[in-house]
């Protein structure tokens, strides 16, 4: 994509929040029984089911979500 320089694919924009979301993010919404109050909400999914959400002013690489994100990751062997 031109605009943002980057080269994997974009998608385009959608509504999230209640009452416009689209489908994806209806499904979300009711599992968390939260919808995004602003941008950059964020859900964590594990083979296709909510974990957990997190509003917008958590940062990505807060402590609880890289500790929940590293909890699904596979454990390596020496």
């Amino acid at each position: 994509n031109q605009k943002y320089d980057v080269t994997f694919p974009m998608f385009e924009k959608t509504h999230a929040a209640k009452g416009k979301a689209s489908p994806f993010y209806q499904r979300l919404g009711e599992a968390a029984r939260e919808y995004p109050q602003w941008n950059f909400h964020k859900y964590l999914i594990s083979r296709g089911e909510l974990v957990a959400s997190f509003a917008s002013e958590v940062k990505p690489e807060d402590s609880q979500i890289v500790s929940m994100i590293e909890d699904f990751l596979p454990v390596s062997q020496p």
